[in-house]
């Protein structure tokens, strides 16, 4: 061995050293960015069918007449909060309303708008149904998410 090359292979294993760790910490990042992308989705989905769950009840009273009469505004464009509990584990209801209105173009038609919004894990969902008077029944006539309009 020369007199110049004396620590070479250990200049060397300290680059591979290096070299290793670097690749390890990218790869660990990679994986964190993933894993956290993952728990914000799943999260947005429980919020999303927790808003789906609130709003289907309320909307199965209405359609079967299973409701207090006081649930339903006595003037048009009145709003009444609704009081709306959901398991701990599918997250809280932020918002929960109900709303009478009539068809703009000649008034005759009444339904009514109902929007709940909840949130999971700081993810928010939003849902509205839009349910007409079918002489003194309500049935559904829209369901959708993300419009929410009071």
């Amino acid at each position: 061995m020369k007199k110049n090359e004396r620590g070479s292979a250990l200049v060397w294993a300290i680059v591979v050293i290096m070299v290793i760790t670097i690749i390890i910490a990218a790869g660990l990042m990679i994986v964190q960015k993933n894993y956290n992308t993952s728990i914000k989705n799943a999260s947005r989905t429980q919020a999303e069918l927790s808003a789906r769950s609130a709003i289907d009840s309320v909307i199965y009273a209405l359609e079967t007449g299973d409701y207090d009469k006081t649930l339903i505004p006595e003037k048009t464009n009145d709003s009444l909060n609704l009081d709306i509990t959901l398991p701990e584990n599918m997250g809280k209801v932020e918002e929960a309303y109900i709303t009478l209105k009539t068809s703009s173009e000649d008034e005759t038609v009444t339904y009514l708008v109902v929007g709940v919004s909840t949130k999971y894990n700081n993810q928010t969902a939003s849902i509205s149904a839009y349910l007409y008077d079918d002489g003194g029944n309500w049935k559904l006539d829209y369901y959708g998410g993300e419009e929410y309009v009071k």
